[in-house]
């Protein structure tokens, strides 16, 4: 996202770019920035980070041998016959990571169905979901929260 001046007729005495970094939870974002800064060589600009580099904690990932990875499967396979559940690792970020550097495991589940018109809505102006997917995607939750919450 880029600002800068007032109209668009008169040159801008100043700017301001904001870049919206999306790091692997390891990566060095001190080196980054230093890197940044040797890209742009140029004394007039000046990088500064918006969110230090221990905000996101680095943590391992989610074992796939838990009760309830099992029981996302079992919701799965009632909820969408036959599709495979597939531990994927997201650009964004939840605060999750700071429970897994408690040990907790922690499992986050796709989105509900979107639509699928050519354009990427996600964190737009004009984000939407299907009103169809909710029910099935409540469904998913549901069911694995009993599965493992439940007597057994």
């Amino acid at each position: 996202m880029v600002k800068s001046g007032f109209r668009f007729n008169v040159i801008p005495a100043d700017g301001l770019a904001t870049l919206d970094v999306r790091a692997l939870p390891d990566e060095d974002m001190d080196a980054f920035v230093k890197m940044l800064e040797k890209v742009i060589d140029d004394p007039a600009i000046t990088v500064t980070p918006y969110v230090s580099a221990t905000a996101w904690p680095a943590t391992p990932p989610s074992r796939i041998d838990t009760e309830m990875f099992a029981a996302l499967e079992r919701a799965q396979q009632v909820i969408f016959p036959g599709r495979v559940v597939i531990p994927t690792m997201l650009t964004g970020a939840t605060d999750s990571a700071y429970l897994r550097k408690k040990g907790v495991q922690c499992y986050g589940l796709g989105s509900v169905s979107s639509y699928v018109d050519g354009g990427n809505r996600a964190h737009g102006n004009d984000e939407r979901v299907q009103v169809a997917g909710i029910k099935p995607f409540l469904e998913l939750v549901y069911r694995a929260t009993v599965d493992v919450a439940g007597v057994k």
